[in-house]
């Protein structure tokens, strides 16, 4: 099985489910991690942190485009897998949330489109 069968099992997906479910409302338990990716290999820690009910700020600077994309892509990816959001903060900056998380509103007009 490839990497995302292994990584979205249904019975993990299950359990991810009942950790946030209390009263028919949601809890968040998670953190705000912030992570600076080198390489695409890094994408998997992203949506490990994801998993685990954590939202994820993603620092793209000083990074080659097309290596940048392809983590987008993955995390996008991934975001979609979950029902979570993927939101861009700047050009270089994105926030990824799980489904257990808000983001609302729209990160570059409250920065007024400067970045």
């Amino acid at each position: 099985m490839g990497f995302f069968g292994n990584m979205l099992k249904d019975e993990d997906y299950d359990d991810f489910e009942e950790d946030f479910e209390e009263g028919g409302k949601k809890k968040f338990k998670g953190r705000v991690i912030v992570i600076s990716p080198k390489s695409i290999d890094e994408s998997e820690n992203i949506c490990n942190q994801l998993l685990s009910g954590n939202t994820v700020v993603i620092k793209l600077l000083d990074l080659d485009s097309a290596i940048s994309q392809r983590i987008i892509d993955f995390t996008a990816g991934a975001c979609y897998c979950i029902q979570g959001n993927l939101q861009k903060v700047t050009s270089q900056i994105l926030i990824a949330a799980p489904k257990t998380t808000d983001l609302t509103g729209d990160f570059l007009a409250e920065l007024g489109g400067k970045y």
